[in-house]
């Protein structure tokens, strides 16, 4: 309930409470939302209520004299006809909140100037920005070297760069607006993200290397099996820059999205993997053991089993893995996600799930490892999945608040065409670029964003790059919703995703910049 609507409803159990069994005499003590003026009984007018005249016991009339009571009385002086102490100290009580209520309406008005300055400040420097660098239809893209691009809006002394933090250091807040989530996008309360070091806030260009190989993946660990005090730092920043070799992405992807906690030894990896095991099997048994009799009762088991038979059997049939249709590959694909939705009975299971699944079980080739990778996945982009779609909305919203900053051009031509909400992009960061693709790019996509190394919302900045690179041509053609969408879809498989990342990197610390030299 907002300030104004509690007001309305103070005010009306006032008028209720004094009104009785008649609806003669009322009095309000309150003022009306929309102006100052007090209401006294059914008038409206700025006029002060007139006192009211008595006769005396001389039979003489006396202006404005009251008569003695002994009862709550209004402002005006008038006795309140209450009926018993009850309903008076409930009208004394509405009376307060009635007050309260008005302050905090005060405050609320001040509170809200006070955003709309700050609102006005940050427009005005993004005029500046916007108008240091016009935006030409058909023109190509700025370059970008990695660097934060020249820019009138940002200071002219270069901005403080932040020591790189050490492992066990509280990460950096991310300056970017962060949207209203149901479910994070990071896993909260981890283990593994209490040891990872976060280089958000760190101005320095592309760092290009090879993948990781195994044996730099096994010189990381000690003798015990256990990553040695840089380790997740250094895995994070090699699978961010460079990306893993083949045979290190079964060993690394469980580090990555949390399922190790980096500290722990061989031994205790081996223990943790047991119990998972243990508890995999029992959301297993809970669907293989529903008979076809129970079945036929069971409406929702019914219609999630056919929509998860039905996505499966379509899902990445190109990939060897999933070529066969009584293979290996298909059966652990539809195990894990039906196995998921006994697991999360609210989630259960949606269109797309089998996008994100599909790689975990390709890569780490076992059905209980793919199915907690793909529970740690979920966890950061279960909220998309939301029937309120709230988790969407507020991802769109971002990269528009993001594109206003970096591209206002491409904005004000979308808001000329009632295109700004983004859906567009919907597919993008809904399945994380699984079908815009190659089956072995979306696996080194989610490597750098896994490795949270500029942040959770890397690929909003990398959806940004995507449109920077293609707004010349979005502008010249002039396309609408329709011819939009089907030019964002026809960008599939063609996209050079390795310029694309660097892009990326650097349009998130321009972004950042921006921010830092406003605020």
């Amino acid at each position: 309930m907002t300030v104004g609507s509690a007001y309305v409803s103070l005010s009306l159990q006032c008028v209720q409470l004094r009104r009785g069994d008649t609806d003669s005499n009322i009095w309000v003590n309150a003022e009306c939302v929309s102006c100052s003026s007090p209401v006294h009984g059914a008038s409206r007018d700025d006029t002060p209520a007139q006192p009211k005249k008595s006769v005396g016991a001389d039979g003489h009339q006396n202006d404005g004299a009251k008569s003695p009571t002994t009862g709550p009385t209004t402002p005006t002086g008038d006795r309140l006809p209450c009926k018993e102490d009850e309903t008076q100290w409930r009208w004394r009580a509405l009376q307060g909140g009635v007050s309260v209520v008005r302050n905090l309406r005060k405050g609320w008005a001040h509170a809200c100037n006070a955003t709309l300055d700050v609102a006005a400040a940050a427009a005005e420097l993004l005029d500046k920005s916007s108008t240091s660098a016009p935006y030409v239809p058909g023109g190509a893209a700025e370059p970008l070297d990695g660097r934060p691009a020249p820019d009138d809006s940002l200071p002219a002394e270069p901005l403080p760069l932040l020591p790189p933090p050490r492992c066990g250091s509280p990460p950096s807040p991310l300056l970017i607006p962060r949207p209203n989530r149901g479910d994070s996008f990071a896993s909260a309360g981890s283990d593994w993200e209490d040891c990872a070091v976060l280089v958000e806030h760190e101005h320095e260009p592309w760092q290009t290397r090879s993948p990781v190989s195994l044996a730099e993946w096994n010189a990381w660990f000690d003798a015990e099996g256990r990553l040695q005090a840089q380790g997740m730092d250094c895995l994070r920043r090699a699978a961010y820059y460079g990306g893993l070799s083949p045979q290190v992405r079964r060993l690394a992807w469980p580090y990555l999205l949390g399922c190790f906690p980096p500290t722990c030894s061989a031994q205790e990896r081996a223990a943790l993997r047991a119990a998972k095991v243990v508890e995999y099997q029992g959301y297993r048994r809970q669907w293989t053991s529903v008979t076809a009799e129970q079945a036929q009762r069971f409406g929702k088991f019914r219609e999630r089993k056919h929509r998860i038979d039905k996505d499966v059997i379509r899902t990445d049939r190109g990939q060897a893995v999933f070529a066969s249709e009584e293979g290996e590959g298909l059966r652990m694909l539809h195990d894990v996600l039906l196995s998921y939705a006994f697991y999360n009975f609210d989630l259960s299971y949606c269109q797309g799930m089998s996008d994100l699944a599909s790689p975990l079980v390709a890569v780490l080739q076992d059905e209980i490892d793919a199915f907690w990778c793909f529970q740690r996945l979920m966890e950061q982009v279960g909220s998309n999945f939301h029937k309120d779609q709230n988790g969407m909305h507020a991802q769109l919203q971002s990269l528009h608040r993001i594109c206003k900053v970096l591209e206002p051009g491409l904005v004000l031509f979308l808001e000329e065409r009632d295109c700004a909400h983004f859906y567009f992009c919907f597919r993008w960061l809904l399945i994380l670029f699984k079908r815009e693709l190659p089956f072995v790019e979306v696996q080194r996509v989610w490597e750098a964003l896994w490795a949270r190394v500029r942040g959770p919302d890397l690929h909003l900045f990398l959806a940004m790059a995507i449109l920077r690179r293609h707004a010349p041509a979005i502008i010249q053609q002039k396309l609408g919703f329709d011819e939009l969408l089907k030019y964002i879809n026809d960008l599939a498989l063609t996209l050079d995703i390795a310029a694309l990342l660097v892009e990326a990197d650097a349009l998130y610390q321009r972004y950042n910049a921006v921010l830092a030299a406003a605020s």
